[in-house]
């Protein structure tokens, strides 16, 4: 699949639009064509709020990327260790 709305608020970084989509349904754990979810793309890009926001609302910890990378892993390789 693509990307869907929440993959691009996620990404960068725009927490009440990824509060309002998830509040409204969004599938939180739903997969872009690397098999990313919104969780991976805020956590790669360094923005801890939206992390900690997904993960309130019981986004998939353990969900793997084409790669084999989970959110945590393609953080810390962003240099983003707080996340």
């Amino acid at each position: 699949g693509g990307r869907t709305t929440l993959h691009l608020a996620a990404s960068s970084g725009h927490l009440e639009v990824v509060r309002f989509l998830v509040e409204k349904g969004a599938k939180i754990d739903a997969m872009d064509s690397e098999m990313r979810t919104a969780l991976h793309l805020a956590a790669q890009n360094g923005h801890s709020q939206v992390v900690s926001l997904l993960k309130e609302k019981h986004a998939n910890l353990e969900a793997e990327d084409t790669d084999g990378k989970t959110a945590a892993q393609l953080a810390k390789k962003g240099g983003h260790y707080s996340i």
